[in-house]
């Protein structure tokens, strides 16, 4: 006799509070994990009841081409990816699918994904300034997922990710695109008075050039004040039932020290006074951390809230941003200032100094085209 599907209810929090999941096993494998999509235990217990006795008697099956590509998705990132991949990709994977697949094409069915589909999905991506190496992360983790569903379950004959491509970036506007006057900032800034958060995420980003999941990581111990240094040792994972994990980064130079000047000194201070106050004002309602970048009742700000803010600042200031431009800026600026290229690459955690020179080359070239104006004015 074959074994028995066995299952388990577990709370996932929401904007609203939180849903009841339930997970489906045999023996130790998980091998559905999905959405009951009510608040009230009684009514989960009942869904997961009713889906064991359907399973047990064989009158249905745990997956199929009909389920939600974001319920498949659950279900293959627990019992493929993790049990196969390092923690970080497991985290990334569980980012990326939460990010910018859940509530795109996640509702639809995976017998209704097709090329087609996916597709415009991409060129969406493109269209909100996504760079071409996070669409790329995004087209592969979808590939690799379809391919299980081909070749492990048996739900599909076809890959619909085969055939699409990433639009074309102008290699002209590759680095350029990215950067950001102080202006632009400025006008960030203004606009995120509203949400301390990313306030206050974003004036670190601009001041050391961090990476969004090294500022989310940062904790108080790893900032010195008194010296001006941060130590960026860790970045911000995000494993099952929500919880975040301090996760290594994938290259050694990541690891590195920062030097930051008084200007992020000051606003780091006013931040953690401010933590002390809400302790204060909040008590037994306050969750207490050493995270840094944390909401008015201490809880941790996540690469989903910073994304999400980013996007509706871009379309209320007017022109395109994410995040990941203020480290860019924080390059540019540096270089056109006359930093050293290697000192800047260190800063930035730049495991390859091609990757920095690319910013270089657009910044030098910027400059030959201001001497040439320059001469054009004296000779006029």
């Amino acid at each position: 006799m074959s074994d028995l599907y066995t299952g388990f209810l577990y709370k996932r929090e929401n904007t609203k509070g939180f849903i009841w999941y339930y997970k489906i096993k045999v023996g130790n494998k998980v091998i559905l994990n999905k959405s009951t999509k009510t608040s009230v235990k009684k009514e989960a217990k009942k869904i997961l009841d009713n889906t064991l006795y359907e399973l047990n008697n064989g009158t249905t099956t745990a997956l199929s081409k009909d389920m939600a590509f974001s319920d498949y998705l659950d279900c293959w990132i627990e019992d493929n990816v993790k049990l196969n991949n390092k923690l970080n990709t497991y985290g990334t994977y569980k980012s990326l699918i939460n990010e910018h697949v859940r509530n795109s094409i996640g509702n639809y069915s995976i017998k209704q994904i097709d090329t087609y589909l996916l597709q415009q999905f991409i060129n969406t991506m493109f269209k909100k300034g996504y760079s071409r190496s996070t669409i790329d992360l995004v087209r592969n983790m979808l590939s690799a997922a379809f391919k299980c569903a081909i070749q492990t379950y048996n739900l599909i004959s076809i890959n619909p990710v085969k055939y699409t491509k990433i639009p074309k970036y102008k290699t002209s506007q590759k680095i350029e695109d990215k950067i950001i006057t102080l202006e632009q900032f400025n006008e960030i800034l203004k606009a995120s008075e509203k949400y301390p958060e990313f306030h206050l995420a974003s004036q670190i980003s601009f001041h050391t050039g961090m990476r969004k999941g090294e500022v989310l990581a940062l904790k108080w111990e790893d900032i010195d004040l008194e010296n001006k240094i941060i130590y960026v040792k860790h970045t911000l994972i995000k494993k099952e039932n929500g919880v975040f994990v301090l996760g290594t980064p994938k290259t050694e130079s990541s690891i590195r020290d920062i030097s930051i000047g008084d200007t992020l000194v000051k606003i780091l201070k006013a931040h953690k006074l401010k933590q002390k106050e809400n302790k204060l004002k909040y008590g037994k309602f306050y969750k207490d951390s050493d995270w840094v970048c944390t909401n008015e009742y201490g809880k941790l700000y996540t690469n989903e809230n910073l994304n999400n803010r980013a996007y509706s600042i871009a379309k209320k200031i007017g022109f395109p941003f994410t995040f990941h431009y203020l480290r860019h800026t924080h390059a540019t600026l540096l270089i056109e200032a006359g930093a050293n290229i290697k000192d800047v690459q260190k800063r930035l955690g730049h495991d390859n100094l091609a990757t920095t020179m690319d910013i270089y080359s657009h910044v030098t070239q910027k400059m030959k085209n201001e001497t040439v104006d320059i001469f054009e004015r004296i000779v006029k």
